[in-house]
């Protein structure tokens, strides 16, 4: 059996970019799911942390080497005791698996989304989960992602297996989509909506950073210098990403390339919505492990690197480092206050699984994620 971890912005090796190698040797909150492949079958679960004690995950199930976003089956289970118990609460079949797992979103307690069925169709809850309602997703199209972030307003990507060149929007929970609206040729990651009007989305270019900015819900697209990394040589192609911090930051990320290899990586902090950026420090790797960290809120991230914990109370300026916390191979994924975080191991012998932590960090519980048999 062979372990893979796939971040949100790649969800499957097809959708890698030059930049995902960063990402996946990173913690990234609610981001990463755990792949098991076996000659018969790929099997994924994705979670969603909304308490320390109401978890739902979803499963995914696909043949082995069916390629990418492929037709398979899907699981939904819910916990309210804090993953020491599951209760399987949906199962079907879905046209893409990848797509189906990624959409698995709760904006709040009660209102969660997520995609099934063929042709692909949206399930959305207002309930907790006691009923749900289904809604027509974009026909005609390849759907990579679908992305809520409240009980209105989504937006759908779409296109070839390998690009995404086609953006949806919904601002009715879903009953009616707007588009097809064309991306930039070289947008490289899905991109991250901060509210209904401004999102942000990675870029690639030739001889400077940049990212793009929509201002009108992603109708359209403008673009956003980053700082110039110093000491380079000329003649490079950058790639770069974007995380929303709560409260409007933006963290981004660079990574400058030659043809054959990485040149650097970078990481650079704003607080004024793009206007002006600061270089990330106090942090191994030159700063750039800081685009791996979780959010609790503007100020409070928490940071995995190796078996440490890192966390910041002043959005990054200063870390404080506790040594040796980390049980192998645990990935924080959301932290929901000082004290409490959720985390999901991602390697063997304890694939799936998940680990609370009720000290802020220094000792963690560990639970059973749901069965996949």
């Amino acid at each position: 059996m062979t372990i893979a971890v796939v971040g949100i912005a790649a969800a499957s090796t097809n959708y890698l970019r030059p930049w995902a190698a960063l990402e996946k040797r990173q913690t990234a909150a609610s981001t990463y799911t755990v792949v098991h492949a076996t000659e018969e079958v790929e099997k994924a679960v994705r979670y969603e942390f909304v308490s320390s004690a109401l978890v739902w995950a979803l499963s995914v199930e696909t043949p082995a080497y069916g390629g990418g976003n492929g037709a398979g089956s899907y699981r939904l289970f819910r916990s309210v005791d804090g993953a020491r118990t599951w209760t399987k609460e949906r199962e079907g079949k879905t046209a893409a698996v990848w797509a189906t797992l990624l959409s698995l979103r709760f904006v709040d307690a009660s209102t969660g989304f997520y995609a099934a069925d063929d042709p692909l169709t949206l399930r959305k809850t207002s309930d907790r989960g006691r009923t749900w309602k289904t809604f027509a997703l974009p026909q005609g199209q390849e759907i990579q992602t679908i992305q809520f972030i409240d009980a209105r307003h989504g937006w759908v990507t779409a296109g070839s297996r390998e690009y995404f060149s086609r953006l949806f929007a919904t601002d009715d929970g879903g009953n009616t989509w707007k588009g097809p609206i064309d991306v930039p040729a070289n947008m490289e990651a899905w991109p991250q909506f901060l509210d209904a009007q401004v999102g942000w989305a990675g870029a690639a270019g030739d001889d400077h950073p940049h990212l793009f900015v929509s201002t009108d819900g992603g109708r359209s697209w403008g673009s956003r210098d980053l700082p110039m990394p110093p000491d380079l040589p000329p003649g490079l192609r950058f790639y770069s990403g974007v995380r929303l911090i709560p409260g409007g930051g933006l963290l981004s990320y660079v990574h400058a390339n030659t043809e054959d290899s990485t040149v650097g990586e970078y990481a650079f902090r704003s607080r004024d919505g793009g206007a002006s950026w600061v270089p990330m420090i106090g942090l191994p790797g030159d700063g750039a492990y800081a685009i791996g960290s979780v959010f609790q809120d503007s100020n409070h991230w928490w940071l995995v690197v190796d078996a440490d914990l890192y966390k910041t109370s002043d959005g990054g300026d200063s870390w404080i480092r506790f040594h040796d916390v980390i049980p192998p191979t645990l990935s924080v994924q959301r932290v929901l206050d000082s004290r409490h975080a959720w985390g999901q191991f991602f390697d063997e012998p304890n694939s799936s699984d998940l680990a609370l932590t009720s000290d802020g960090g220094l000792h963690w519980t560990t639970l059973k994620g749901p069965s996949h048999t």
